[in-house]
């Protein structure tokens, strides 16, 4: 599954075996923002953001995952894209992007990256 990122300019991807977590983890926020008296509006985008705007993506007989055009739009993704693992879900940053919006360490891969991939021509480039 992706969909966009709750707070970074990315998209953000899980299996969909982490459902079950993610719907405990939404109402608990849920529970939270009540208890804090905060207008049921942002649980609202939230649940439209984990479960609603979100695109299914299959791998095919190869194993190859191929990302969805709406989700790549979304993300802003093109050519290159930098994969990130943040524990059960992971990242999609366009490297450009993320060179400029995101924290240090993110800057550096993004940076590292790209300038590896300048330096090798088309045809030496990997999946990974």
């Amino acid at each position: 599954m992706f969909g966009v990122h709750e707070s970074d300019p990315c998209l953000t991807g899980y299996g969909t075996a982490l459902r079950p977590r993610l719907e405990a983890e939404l109402e608990r926020r849920r529970l939270r923002d009540e208890t804090l008296g905060r207008a049921p509006d942002e649980h609202h985008a939230r649940a439209r953001r984990t479960f609603g705007i979100v695109e299914e993506a299959r791998y095919d007989e190869e194993g190859c995952l191929t990302l969805p055009p709406l989700a790549r739009r979304r993300g802003g993704l093109g050519r290159h894209i930098l994969f990130i693992g943040a524990g059960s879900h992971f990242e999609l940053w366009d490297p450009s992007l993320a060179m400029t919006e995101g924290d240090e360490e993110l800057r550096f891969v993004a940076e590292y990256r790209l300038g590896d991939r300048a330096e090798r021509p088309l045809e030496e480039e990997d999946d990974g």
